[in-house]
């Protein structure tokens, strides 16, 4: 693995592991100026020797490691991120990093210390509707889709990613049954949504979002200029 120190040729590995928002990631580093090379298996990995790694993250926690196994990719990312290397991690690919998952009962990479958990929960809500009376209903749904906000934690509010207090009052895009759990240590910001969860993550240079920064916008364009810039140092 080459030194993490001053990267001058830099080399954007995207995992392509047979699931993943890879076209819209892919758009978003070229609008940061920066290109990716999809990568399909640890032999190619090695190969291209790369200065950063993405995992996208569209689909099922539970397959996306089967995957990560068969393709010989577990023990180089754990041995990746053990040597701090630039490793980010979105949505599925975020919640991979963690010890297990409850999707599938499965055991994940181990990299950054937490579960992740199915949301479980509705809430009632009764109001009046003016002379009606009308009792509403309203279920938190699952998966939480939409637009919502991080706020960061207190350890990480005046530095690294959201040293910029316009990306913690901003809005990102979230798609997702299961949820990030992890101690505050590790929790670099959180959301409410119905309860409070970690909605970015990190250990050493390893990032996970369970947002789509590649889908947020101005903001999550921003969140990826600063993993470059204050994570990767480029």
């Amino acid at each position: 693995m080459n030194s993490s120190s001053a990267i001058s040729g830099v080399r954007i590995a995207l995992l392509k592991y047979g699931a993943g928002n890879t076209h819209s990631v892919v758009h978003a580093f070229k609008r940061l100026g920066h290109s990716l090379t999809q990568i399909e298996d640890v032999d190619q990995m090695k190969r291209y020797n790369p200065s950063i790694i993405i995992m996208p993250g569209v689909g099922n926690g539970s397959y996306m490691m089967r995957s990560l196994i068969e393709r010989g990719f577990v023990d180089f990312l754990q041995e990746w991120a053990q040597e701090s290397m630039p490793l980010l991690g979105i949505c599925v690919g975020a919640q991979v990093l963690l010890d297990s998952t409850e999707e599938g009962d499965t055991r994940c990479l181990g990299i950054v210390p937490g579960v992740c958990r199915r949301f479980d929960f509705y809430k009632n809500i009764y109001s009046d509707m003016h002379t009606h009376h009308n009792k509403i209903n309203e279920q938190l749904c699952v998966p939480h889709m939409g637009w919502n906000t991080v706020e960061a934690s207190q350890s990480h509010e005046r530095g690294g990613l959201l040293c910029d207090s316009a990306l913690y009052y901003s809005y990102y895009y979230f798609v997702h049954s299961y949820y990030l759990d992890t101690d505050t240590h590790h929790c670099i910001a959180s959301t409410d949504y119905g309860l409070r969860f970690s909605s970015i993550i990190g250990m050493d240079k390893t990032i996970g979002t369970q947002f789509h920064p590649e889908k947020s916008g101005k903001a999550g364009l921003a969140l990826l200029y600063r993993f470059l810039t204050k994570v990767c140092g480029i």
